[in-house]
């Protein structure tokens, strides 16, 4: 152990820079390697579909995924905005930061980023929300684009001023500014779209009362109003 210190004292000089250099050489190689493994992507196609106007598209999307399988591109091979919901098997993807509102966690509102995707396991019967940096499976939640758009992952009822319509899971409601109103239901694979004046608009499940008309959640006598995307956190 003497020797060794003496041999230190006595090369002091020397051994500084060199185990500086080394430190330099293990960062540099560290961050190397963390790089590669950040950038490393994969490209796979996958048939599904999207709607445009009332009219179902299919198509085979280009998804881009990390390393982790998260989604981090989405193209198609035809020329139209990808805006709406795609759906491709079991999952929906959001091309589009969306709201989402989670019933039994006190009505909490969080944004969810682009290319999120809602799976619906069928082993687990659960939901799987899952983003860039989030995967948990979750329930009792709805997503909400900000503006008209609503996605209902679990099975509800479309209320049109006491006309009530079956929507099954993973099926989505539009109320437009020009006084026609859109529905898709995924279980029976069907489009509709109505005109509507002054009808008051709810979906309702035993979890939750939406307002599609106010952009509010109903809680017993209270309420609570729905917020834009880029008004609310992050998910983590």
């Amino acid at each position: 152990m003497k020797k060794v210190k003496e041999f230190i004292t006595k090369h002091y000089v020397v051994l500084i820079p060199i185990c500086l250099i080394v430190i330099l050489l293990l960062t540099y190689a560290i961050y190397s390697i963390q790089k590669l493994y950040n950038s490393y992507s994969e490209t796979y196609q996958e048939e599904g579909y999207t709607h445009f106007a009332g009219t179902k598209i299919t198509d085979k999307f280009s998804v881009k995924v990390n390393r982790k399988q998260e989604i981090i591109d989405l193209t198609t091979t035809k020329d139209m905005d990808l805006t709406n919901m795609i759906y491709i098997d079991n999952k929906v993807i959001f091309p589009k930061e969306m709201t989402a509102l989670f019933i039994y966690d006190n009505y909490k509102q969080v944004r969810v980023p682009i290319y999120t995707s809602v799976e619906y396991d069928e082993a687990n019967t659960a939901y799987k929300l899952k983003t860039i940096d989030y995967e948990q499976e979750v329930s009792n939640f709805i997503l909400f684009d900000g503006y008209d758009l609503y996605f209902f992952p679990e099975a509800s009822i479309l209320d049109i001023d006491g006309e009530r319509i079956n929507l099954s899971p993973m099926s989505y409601v539009i109320v437009n500014n020009n006084n026609s109103l859109e529905y898709y239901d995924k279980e029976t694979d069907k489009y509709t779209i109505k005109n509507i004046t002054n009808e008051k608009i709810y979906v309702s499940n035993n979890a939750y009362k939406i307002s599609l008309n106010e952009d509010k959640a109903i809680r017993f006598d209270k309420f609570v109003m729905l917020n834009k995307p880029n008004d609310l956190p992050n998910i983590k």
